[in-house]
């Protein structure tokens, strides 16, 4: 018996030792697994998209803002087409009316229309000295309807109530047509245009027909000055 004791110790030293080992490595292991999540949540949270409070004009803060995710819907939309008589008669840039009437030009026709988009019929009346260049439409806040003649160098107006033409003749800069292309009213009723031929901007007042321009700088050395649209901010700048 005194000769079989040390063995079992020894054994039981090994396997000590075994249990040891396994221990030391499952916490290792447990460590590890632990460091890399924690690394992998700190890489991700890095890659979050910045929130940036929104701009202020008057006040400031220090601290920024969460912005709401935008929620997007979209539809189906709906459309109805509504044919004119004729074919091929060059449909320009429309306006509405505040009686949801569509006003056009028909620049291959040389005639004004209006669309009744509650019943769908197109009623048009030629315009005076036509030249195929109706472009733009503008209606008043007396419901006139405004277009310019691009070829025939004039602004004209429709009164729909006497259905009668006004027509406001632009004149010539350095002997050429002005060449109207957009119109704009402004807050105080003026209208303003662009003269794309003549390298200028316009108004004109409705109530006097008297007519101001003014020339664009050109783009460039050798490139003339074409201005096409205009728009008036609610302050009155063009």
């Amino acid at each position: 018996m005194n000769r079989r004791a040390p063995r079992w110790s020894a054994r039981r030293r090994r396997d000590a030792w075994f249990l040891l080992i396994v221990l030391l490595l499952g916490i290792g292991t447990i460590m590890t697994l632990s460091y890399g999540g924690a690394h992998h949540v700190g890489q991700t949270s890095g890659t979050q998209p910045e929130t940036f409070p929104p701009t202020a004009t008057t006040t400031s803060t220090t601290e920024g803002t969460p912005v709401p995710t935008v929620r997007v819907l979209a539809e189906r939309a709906q459309s109805h087409l509504y044919p004119f008589p004729q074919s091929n008669i060059g449909l320009m840039q429309p306006a509405v009316d505040a009686r949801g009437n569509v006003w056009v030009g028909e620049m291959y026709a040389n005639r004004l229309a209006r669309l009744d988009s509650h019943t769908g019929v197109v009623t048009s009346w030629e315009a005076p000295n036509g030249k195929n260049g109706i472009m733009t439409i503008a209606i008043d806040a007396q419901g006139n309807a405004w277009f310019v003649e691009q070829g025939a160098n004039y602004i004209g107006r429709f009164d729909p109530v006497r259905q009668t033409f006004r027509i406001f003749p632009l004149g010539t800069v350095q002997g050429r047509p002005m060449g109207p292309q957009a119109l704009q009213f402004d807050a105080r009723g003026s209208l303003w245009f662009t003269a794309a031929v003549g390298g200028r901007i316009g108004r004109l007042d409705p109530a006097t027909g008297a007519i101001q321009t003014w020339p664009v700088p050109a783009p460039g050395v050798g490139i003339p000055s074409a201005p096409f649209s205009l728009t008036v901010t609610l302050d009155g700048r063009v």
